[in-house]
């Protein structure tokens, strides 16, 4: 998990502006990790629409599609493990970005992944 998550803040510190990423997840989690860096870091919505507007967050990134990319019944049948698989893909928009809401999100996460037993 935590290879995940530094894997996307690297890719995104070394992609330049107008690169695409593109992310194939195999299971749940990495598809909540995925959708979080995308949805979190595109969105400069406020909290509500009947408030006035207050401090925008920086958009990042420019989804094209909000839904993931799923493989198709073809496909499943001649790549059996591909059922499980989801492709998320994000524009960089603008650097120099502070990932601290990711590791909060996912600090249980990764304090899991550093248990020594």
């Amino acid at each position: 998990i935590s290879e995940l998550i530094y894997g996307l803040i690297n890719a995104f510190n070394l992609l330049p502006v107008g690169g695409i990423i593109v992310v194939v997840s195999f299971h749940s989690i990495e598809d909540k990790i995925t959708k979080f860096f995308f949805n979190n870091y595109s969105k400069n919505e406020n909290s509500s629409r009947y408030l006035p507007e207050t401090n925008k967050k920086i958009k990042y990134f420019n989804l094209i599609h909000k839904k993931p990319i799923l493989p198709t019944r073809k496909e499943i049948i001649l790549n059996p493990p591909s059922r499980s698989s989801k492709l998320r893909y994000a524009i960089k928009v603008k650097d120099n970005c502070d990932f601290s809401e990711l590791f909060k999100k996912f600090k249980y996460l990764i304090d899991i992944e550093n248990l020594k037993f």
